[in-house]
């Protein structure tokens, strides 16, 4: 995560990703249906729905608005958190792990 949303280069990814008439039709409806990505966000420290409240996790929210944009409903999401942390860390950090 940085400053609460997603670095540049994966923006600029999503924006070669959504193309009118490619993967999104000229009135808004998503092309790519049928499929079920998964994606894994990874960070430093302790972002799991537990953590602030679950307030901090703007990127969610994002990651699931732009398939759903082109087309795809169903998205996994695996938080990978605490990559920082050390083994303990990281071992807490999975046990913690929504299901």
């Amino acid at each position: 995560m940085f400053n609460f949303s997603i670095p540049a280069v994966l923006k600029a990814y999503i924006d070669q990703i959504v193309r009118v008439g490619v993967t999104v039709s000229p009135n808004n409806v998503g092309l790519l249906t049928g499929k079920k990505p998964t994606i894994i966000l990874a960070s430093g420290g302790d972002f799991s729905a537990g953590f602030a409240g679950g307030k901090i996790q703007p990127r969610q929210g994002y990651l699931r608005q732009v398939p759903a944009w082109i087309g795809i409903e169903d998205v996994d999401i695996i938080l990978a958190g605490r990559a920082r942390a050390g083994a303990a860390g990281k071992r807490q950090s999975s046990s913690s792990a929504p299901p």
